[in-house]
């Protein structure tokens, strides 16, 4: 095993990794670009042994491939969010499998062909029957939707409208602020109960972005 994947499993919450300069950064990044490159088979095995968490080492592998100009990750961002998303679907926390890969819309080589592909997985777990993934993929949808593609998304921006009538509050909350704060949508147009309005505000009732305790 290359020593860049000792040391992320050696760092499972990222005590080590969060403490690095940004020059250490830089190296470490590149340690991982090298490990994914040269070493591909015990680099997909390190990744399909992570259990994704509140911090977990997926996170600077998907920011250090993304940061990668020479070489294309696309297919393995893909395989990654088909694979996360798959195993959400059984997981006791299925909240983090998705939310780990908000670091790959990070990515600086996004293709039109590629972002059409990651718009197309999550609109299609907008009605998936757990809760959490629900509520991400229509958190992570305003990743990757923005104001000159809106209209070739209208069928994703119409879906998450849908989860504005949702049984949980807090997909009905996310959806809420996703369709006001980047699709630019008035509050006249898509409302939120005041039941929810003040669910979101008290500690009470848990932070509406997140389903699951940290």
């Amino acid at each position: 095993m290359p020593d860049i994947l000792q040391k992320l499993t050696d760092d499972p919450h990222l005590d080590i990794f969060y403490s690095l300069s940004e020059e250490e950064e830089a190296d470490y990044f590149s340690q991982i670009i090298e490990a994914a490159k040269n070493d591909h088979t015990n680099f997909l095995q390190y990744c399909y042994s992570v259990e994704p968490a509140v911090f977990c080492g997926l996170e600077p592998v998907y920011r250090a491939l993304g940061e990668d100009a020479e070489n294309n990750w696309k297919d393995f961002f893909l395989s990654e969010f088909k694979r996360l998303i798959t195993e959400a679907k059984t997981a006791a926390k299925p909240f983090y499998y998705i939310k780990v890969l908000e670091e790959i819309a990070m990515s600086e080589h996004i293709t039109p062909t590629f972002n059409d592909k990651i718009v197309r997985l999550l609109s299609d777990e907008l009605e998936n029957p757990v809760d959490a993934i629900r509520h991400q993929a229509t958190w992570q949808l305003s990743y990757w939707i923005h104001e000159d593609t809106q209209a070739k998304y209208q069928y994703a921006v119409n879906r998450i409208k849908d989860r504005l009538n949702d049984q949980n509050w807090k997909v009905r909350w996310i959806a809420n602020a996703v369709l006001k704060g980047d699709f630019g949508f008035s509050t006249e147009e898509v409302k939120l109960s005041l039941s929810d309005r003040l669910k979101g505000k008290i500690p009470l009732f848990g932070s509406p972005y997140q389903i699951e305790d940290l």
